[in-house]
């Protein structure tokens, strides 16, 4: 999870620069798939009610959990897929409330009597939507495309955080940073537990080699002039290490890295 001084230092660092040419999309010689809906922009009010609804993008290697409600629908196991990229993309819906204060990840307390989430008073993951990985990148792209600088972040969390703890962070971070591209969660399978470092240790070294070729594929994939990285905790031994091992040619359009 994050301290407080950990998201500060977020919040304080990551500069995003910004450059907005318009680059014309190439015609695919066979017919791009149709893309389901994006994700919901930012700053996105939800009728009446006290709360924002904030859309990112994800990309795990988490095994699928037994539960299809949004906090449980990845669980804290590798993926099980025979496959040298073994990834599952998709879109998230996060409420942040009206009453948000900069840096907090607002969740029930039982000395409020609070016992259930609420997304007038909370930030929520509401909803998980799976998809293709050629609907994932139309989508990310049609983002990215719409958005006035062309650019996007992509976060990478740490050590003890399950998959609806990091798709909540995600969308505080976006919010809070008022950013106008694609937020992009990268989850690697924490078990989410205090009591397994090391079993997330060898977790993150496995992850390694999936985020060097996601990012590259964001990269290639997106038309996004520039790419910021936000990595934290143990996240930090993944991003540093995919960035060593990508090729250099690759890298100038990686501008903000931010280790936290």
């Amino acid at each position: 999870m994050f301290s407080r001084s950990g998201l500060l230092a977020i919040l304080s660092f990551c500069v995003l620069t910004v450059a907005c040419p318009h680059h014309s999309q190439r015609s695919a010689p066979h017919p791009t798939p149709a893309p389901t809906p994006p994700p919901e922009p930012i700053f996105a009010p939800h009728g009446q009610d006290q709360y924002t609804r904030v859309g990112i993008f994800y990309a795990t290697d988490r095994q699928r959990g037994a539960s299809t409600t949004p906090a449980n629908y990845y669980s804290g196991e590798r993926s099980d897929k025979a496959v040298a990229l073994p990834l599952e993309y998709g879109a998230c819906v996060v409420s942040v409330p009206v009453s948000h204060n900069t840096g907090k990840l607002e969740s029930p307390v039982w000395w409020k009597l609070e016992f259930k989430e609420d997304p007038e008073k909370h930030v929520v993951l509401l909803s998980v939507d799976p998809q293709s990985g050629d609907h994932f990148y139309v989508n990310l792209k049609a983002s990215v495309d719409q958005s006035s600088h062309r650019d996007a972040f992509v976060f990478i969390h740490g050590y003890n955080t399950t998959f609806g703890d990091a798709a909540r962070r995600t969308a505080q971070i976006a919010y809070d940073l008022k950013f106008p591209g694609a937020p992009i969660l990268y989850s690697w399978p924490s078990r989410g537990e205090p009591i397994k470092y090391t079993a997330d240790e060898a977790a993150v070294e496995w992850s390694t080699e999936h985020l060097k070729e996601f990012l590259i594929a964001v990269r290639q994939k997106t038309g996004a002039l520039k790419i910021h990285l936000i990595a934290h905790s143990m996240g930090n031994r993944a991003l540093t290490r995919a960035i060593e091992d990508i090729p250099s040619e690759q890298k100038p359009i990686f501008r903000s890295i931010v280790l936290a």
